[in-house]
C-alpha cells in the first residue's frame, strides 16, 4: 500500500517537476483569509485563483470540514495522523499516512481529524470552497 500511494505522489508531482527541477522544504503559515485560525498550510505550485495548485495543508486534533464541494478534481495524500472522511453515496472511511484519495469535482464531501492530521493536496483547476448549508 504504502508503494503504491509513494508512486501516486511521483506521479502526481512528475509534471510539476518536469520543466523545473526543484527542491522544496514546507515552511507552513496561516491559510488563506477566511480560513479558521488553526488551518496552516504551504503553498507548492501554482496559482489556485487561476488554475491547477499543489499544497500541503496541516490540522489540529478535531478539525472539522464542513460538507461542501469543489468545482474541480482533488487528489489528497495523506502525510501524517488520520482524517476520517466522507462523501454523498460513499461510507465513511478513516485514513492515514500513506492513503491517496481521489475527489471528483462536485462530488459533496466532509470530515474531520480525530488526531493531528496533515496531507497533501494537488487540485487540477482554480481553488473553490462551496459549503452546503444545512437545512
Amino acid at each position: 500500500m504504502k508503494k503504491l500511494a509513494l508512486l501516486a505522489f511521483a506521479f502526481i508531482a512528475a509534471p510539476v517537476c518536469a520543466a523545473d527541477y526543484q527542491v522544496v522544504t514546507p515552511t507552513f503559515g496561516a491559510c488563506d483569509p477566511g480560513a479558521p485560525d488553526d488551518c496552516r498550510m504551504t503553498h507548492f505550485m501554482g496559482d489556485p485563483k487561476t488554475g491547477a495548485f499543489q499544497r500541503i495543508f496541516h490540522f489540529p486534533s478535531g478539525f472539522v470540514f464542513p460538507k461542501h464541494w469543489h468545482v474541480n478534481n482533488e487528489t489528497l495524500v495523506m502525510t501524517k495522523g488520520k482524517l476520517s472522511i466522507s462523501a454523498d453515496g460513499e461510507p465513511e472511511k478513516t485514513i492515514g499516512s500513506g492513503t491517496w484519495v481521489y475527489i471528483p469535482a462536485k462530488k459533496v464531501h466532509w470530515g474531520v481529524c480525530p488526531e493531528e492530521c496533515e496531507f497533501f493536496l494537488s487540485v487540477d483547476g482554480a481553488d473553490s470552497f462551496n459549503v452546503v448549508e444545512s437545512k
